[in-house]
């Protein structure tokens, strides 16, 4: 299943595994009216990396067939199934303040042999530069939460664990698997039989343990906890109903219910967020009370804090939060998304690393189509009450410092602004005078420099709120280092879109980067900057630094899905 954001999705899946939105079901089945519901009742040895020369891959579908009883359920749909993207993230941060910034990330090139219908070889990068082959395609892969930890699942059933450069054979025979956000364990389904039914194990990282949770669990509908010791589960009664359970630091499983299907768990399984099959909606249970939260039917997207005690949700178009598993409380009518600072800490079931959705900034869109979205948003506050303020209108582009206290936006008019201030009722504005439009922009993470590039591919620096400079004339593509105040761009394209890179800081004069010709795209991770070079567009070479100018190839005649 394709979502509108780019993202492949299993066969089942409710809502996107990236963005969060809501796939249209075939066939729309009436909803029942809403009821009262009775309380809850050894590893391998680690591989190295590969040593390269110093000179995304589709995913796969899974052999066994889906049960028709069990493709109505939420099959994984928000398992941490991340394929084939690259985690952008920033060193820094940690836990106890408002956002949390990841500490590592991971990239993914392959190689083709004979073309598309050949073999093919993927290369995960790490943070530090480390490069480790798969020779096939990755069936899914996941990064924790602070993406220093990555898992995947090859098309052949092997589950790997990368951490600290080395990597370690998991299991083998594997259908499905979710990783714990911290990234300390992984709970997998092995022996799939033709029915989508498994054995599922618990796998430790720190010593490597496993351990049988249970034998015959719906093998794509599976759970985990932050911290790794609570897992979710599912599996078929007597009748060919599904009954949803969770089991606690290895204690003996406690059921949900009948049709009541796990999709996210709090430490300790505290707050239990599930679907209920039988009348379509989602739900939370916290000590034994369960709370509707919306109708399945009518979800647009969910949104988690880091600790899992909030979420934000969207349904028939308006916004609400429901805080410790309590009632929902309307936060906007408008459709919200969490506009945070970049390189914040994210996970693939729509987890960001924030200790709550007060006090923060989000897009709001007045369209709710799930099938498309306007050009332009406005920009509103959340304050501690989770009453919204709206600081902006007809954004198309925007910025968030990383204290959440300063927001930069693009127009829909090409002007750019700068707030401050942003949690008081009217912030502190100032609009940058331009002579032309503006096309994009970026900025460091204080907001305190800004690049931006005009509809003349002029680009521009700002300090403070200073009248703009002019650095250089013909680039097309900037990016801020993430540890550092310095830009790269690429400047004088051919027709094929392939240029040189070059490197200022603070508006200073550009300097090209040795050797760093036949450039096509840049991108930046958590402490690394690297770019791809190519002469034909498609297959290149990958070069890498740690956010300065001095960039060392770590891959060769690869491909950047």
């Amino acid at each position: 299943m394709l979502c509108k954001c780019g993202t492949k999705c299993p066969e089942g899946t409710v809502f996107c595994s990236n963005c969060g939105s809501k796939f249209e079901p075939p066939v729309q089945q009436p909803i029942q009216p809403d009821q009262p519901e009775p309380p809850l009742t050894p590893s391998l040895p680690p591989e190295p990396a590969v040593a390269m020369p110093q000179q995304n891959q589709p995913p796969a579908s899974s052999s066994n067939s889906l049960n028709p009883k069990l493709i109505a359920i939420i099959g994984g749909a928000l398992a941490v199934i991340i394929i084939a993207v690259l985690a952008f993230v920033f060193l820094g941060g940690g836990s106890g303040g408002q956002f949390d910034m990841q500490r590592g990330g991971f990239t993914s090139f392959f190689r083709l042999e004979d073309g598309w219908g050949g073999d093919v070889e993927t290369f995960i990068t790490d943070s530090r530069g480390n490069a480790f082959n798969v020779n096939s395609w990755l069936n899914r892969s996941a990064t924790s939460l602070d993406a220093t930890r990555f898992a995947y699942l090859t098309d052949e059933g092997d589950l790997y664990f990368i951490h600290n450069g080395n990597r370690q054979r998991v299991a083998r025979d594997v259908s499905n698997f979710v990783m714990s956000l911290d990234g300390s364990a992984v709970v997998y389904v092995t022996d799939t039989d033709d029915d989508d039914l498994g054995t599922l194990v618990l796998w430790q990282a720190r010593n490597g343990s496993t351990r049988v949770v249970e034998t015959s669990v719906v093998h794509y509908q599976i759970s985990i906890s932050p911290d790794g010791r609570t897992v979710g589960f599912a599996v078929l009664d007597r009748n060919d109903d599904v009954e949803g359970f969770f089991s606690v630091n290895g204690r003996t499983a406690e059921s949900l219910g009948r049709n009541r299907i796990p999709m996210v768990i709090s430490n300790s399984g505290r707050f239990v967020y599930y679907f209920n099959e039988s009348n379509q909606q989602f739900r939370v249970s916290h000590r034994g009370d369960s709370v509707r939260l919306a109708d399945s039917d009518n979800l647009f997207g969910l949104w988690f804090n880091r600790d899992l005690t909030e979420v934000m949700f969207v349904a028939d178009g308006t916004t609400f939060i429901s805080e410790r598993g309590r009632e929902r409380q309307r936060i906007s009518n408008n459709h919200l998304v969490p506009a945070l600072p970049e390189f914040i800490q994210t996970s693939g079931m729509n987890v960001f690393g924030v200790r709550s959705f007060r006090n923060i900034i989000a897009e709001s869109r007045s369209d709710s189509n799930m099938w498309g979205w306007s050009s332009t948003y406005d920009l509103v506050y959340i304050d501690g009450s989770f009453e919204t303020n709206r600081i902006a209108r007809n954004v198309i582009q925007h910025e968030v410092s990383r204290d959440g206290g300063t927001v930069v936006y693009l127009n829909s008019q090409g002007r750019l602004t700068k707030l401050t201030n942003v949690s008081r009722t009217e912030p502190t504005t100032f609009e940058f005078s331009t002579r032309d439009e503006i096309e994009e922009f970026v900025m460091t993470a204080d907001g305190s420099q800004i690049y931006f590039i005009n509809d003349f591919n002029d680009l521009y620096f700002i300090r403070g709120t200073n009248s703009p400079t002019r650095v250089r004339q013909d680039v097309y593509t900037i990016v801020m280092s993430p540890n550092s105040d310095t830009l790269f761009f690429i400047a004088d394209i051919d027709r094929n879109g392939i240029g040189e890179l070059f490197t200022t800081r603070r508006g200073a004069t550009a300097t090209r980067v040795d050797g760093a010709r036949e450039v096509s795209f840049i991108r930046t991770t958590a402490t690394c900057v690297f770019y791809f070079s190519t002469e034909s567009g498609h297959t290149g070479d990958v070069f890498r630094s740690n956010g300065n100018a001095r960039f060392t190839r770590i891959l060769e005649d690869v491909r950047w899905w």
